[in-house]
């Protein structure tokens, strides 16, 4: 396969340096933000809060191999190597009784006929302060600009215009939302507010020293660094694995609110809280757990810090460009999923690396719209997919009692004793489906997207001259800047 690395950087040919606006200093905005300066052009961030990591309090992230495969080409590869886990077994239990379905050894998968002669890169398990680290270093060493406490009010689309709190004006040649769900980028991209009528979820996470866990023999079988240990039930999900850089065991914790309950309204949806404790949400019911579940949820409740998310399921956005074509989204602010899924952070990552092959050869500042629309029809379909496949998972794993989750906990105890995902007599089966879009996803290679639609368009000298017809031709705007409606 081929791909774009960080030696690559700087030397493609770009005949017009940009200037980029970034919307959120995130782990998306991070890498965004590297991957265009590493293109060639000129980019500033722009955070509303002060800009430090803050990223502690969301514990660590799932990355599978399309994720990592981003990171190893940015030139991270040695240090997720020394300081990632690489997932060796996936073990489910059920929370209600922590009987175990079944253990697939991930490194196994990762030898399935399907991945021959490809590039796969690791399935890891990585603290999420850690991965913000290294790519706020690779974009400040490539000369990426940092404005903190810069709150973005306002965007005129037709003018690639931000206003801020402070009313300062700043005009870019285009404008990347990296700011989430309830950012101010994604509500004028999509032309509206976040939908609060969904399914509602709870996350809290928390990072619990190992010798908690070591003093009781039941969790103590927990702390094993090879294992990411899953438990599911009737709505509810428990996740841990042990963390690297210190003895910790990191624990994620997730809960679909009843439609019943009514919220505290001091909670802001979809931000990050530390002041909650995971016993002041009343709605949870802790007869769903048992063993060893219940008694990891209890040191939970007993933690002196815990972080805590609530999130209302969002529709996907049919389109991540604003009709202008100068304001594109990526990262939480595309696809709007829950906290702790497969594939939250690979998206974002996935996201930068578009952008940046993309952006390599840009020959005029009139090509930009086209580009952003490139960007559209190859992430739009992806991110949808994507979406699909981890709330297909997600809804597998926190399935009731009953036919759909017996099949579901046969399938998964057939594919660990086989040591492969096990394969349907029909070809319209659920499950086989749910494990053969899960190779598509693993298998994303970003850069090759990029290249098979250039080569959609015909060669790259064709589709240049393309781009400079269009740049002869007028263009007209249309304003969607709701946020000042």
């Amino acid at each position: 396969m081929t791909g774009l690395r960080l030696e690559d950087g700087k030397n493609k040919s770009v005949s017009e340096i940009l200037d980029v606006t970034i919307i959120g200093g995130s782990i998306a905005g991070l890498a965004v933000a590297f991957a265009l300066t590493n293109a060639g052009h000129r980019v500033t961030v722009f955070e509303a809060t002060d800009g430090k990591n803050k990223f502690e309090r969301c514990g660590a992230f799932k990355l599978p191999p399309n994720g990592t495969l981003c990171l190893n080409r940015w030139g991270l590869k040695t240090l997720l190597d020394k300081y990632s886990h690489k997932f060796m077994k996936y073990t489910f239990y059920r929370c209600e009784d922590d009987a175990l379905i079944g253990t697939l050894l991930l490194n196994g998968l990762l030898q399935h006929e399907a991945f021959s002669g490809q590039d796969v890169a690791d399935y890891i398990f990585h603290e999420s302060s850690d991965v913000w680290d290294w790519l706020y270093k690779l974009a400040v060493d490539s000369g990426v600009s940092f404005r903190p406490n810069s709150r973005v009010v306002s965007i005129d689309t037709a003018k690639s215009t931000i206003t801020l709190h402070n009313g300062d004006e700043v005009v870019s040649d285009f404008i990347v939302g990296a700011d989430g769900v309830n950012g101010i980028a994604r509500s004028v991209v999509s032309g509206q507010t976040p939908d609060l009528g969904g399914n509602r979820f709870l996350t809290v996470t928390c990072t619990l020293p190992c010798d908690e866990l070591l003093q009781d023999k039941d969790l103590a079988t927990l702390v094993d660094d090879a294992y990411w240990v899953v438990w599911g039930g009737d709505g509810v999900q428990l996740q841990g694995q042990v963390g690297k850089r210190e003895r910790t065991y990191i624990v994620t914790f997730g809960y679909k609110i009843p439609d019943d309950v009514v919220l505290d309204p001091s909670l802001e949806i979809f931000g990050w809280y530390d002041t909650f404790k995971l016993g002041d949400f009343k709605f949870i019911d802790y007869k769903k757990f048992h063993g060893r579940a219940l008694k990891l949820v209890n040191l939970v409740k007993e933690a002196s810090q815990t972080y805590s998310n609530i999130h209302v399921e969002q529709p996907v956005l049919e389109d991540l460009v604003c009709d202008d074509g100068r304001v594109v989204l990526v990262g939480d602010a595309a696809h709007g999923m829950i906290p702790g899924q497969q594939h939250n952070a690979a998206l974002g990552f996935e996201d930068a690396g578009v952008l940046e092959c993309l952006f390599s050869s840009v020959q005029s500042r009139h090509n930009i719209s086209r580009l952003l629309m490139a960007y559209d029809e190859i992430r739009g379909p992806r991110i949808a997919f994507g979406v699909k496949i981890d709330l297909s998972l997600r809804d597998s794993i926190m399935l009731p009692k009953g036919p759909l989750r017996d099949q579901f906990d046969d399938f998964l105890r057939t594919s660990a004793k086989e040591h492969v995902p096990a394969q349907s007599d029909t070809d319209d089966d659920h499950l086989s489906r749910l494990w053969n879009d899960t190779l598509k996803m693993w298998l994303y290679d970003a850069s090759e997207q990029v290249e098979d639609w250039w080569t959609k368009w015909g060669n790259l000298g064709t589709m240049r001259e393309l781009l400079e017809h269009e740049t002869r031709r007028t263009t007209i705007y249309i304003d969607r800047d709701i946020s000042r409606q």
